[in-house]
């Protein structure tokens, strides 16, 4: 995501964006930063089947399970902090 705002409201706009990603579960935004990384050195045929399998993992983990219940509930998820 990209924004651009005015110098009085970086502040206000950086403490959006950490509110925002803090609402992810930590596990989900782990994986996340762990595939950005492997961008960098993996193949693209490995980083997309490192993807599926992640995804997979994540998927039928207590804390996708609790993101996929909350989004057919309408509710907000509750992620614990392991």
């Amino acid at each position: 995501m990209h924004r651009v705002v005015s110098a009085e409201r970086l502040d206000e706009a950086i403490h959006q964006t950490i509110a925002n990603l803090l609402q992810n579960g930590p596990q989900a935004m782990a994986s996340a930063k762990m595939l950005l990384h492997a961008t960098q050195t993996l193949p693209v045929d490995e980083l997309r089947s490192l993807t599926i399998a992640r995804i997979a993992e994540l998927r039928v983990s207590p804390e996708g399970q609790e993101g996929i219940r909350a989004f057919l509930e309408k509710r907000k998820p509750s992620f614990a902090v392991i």
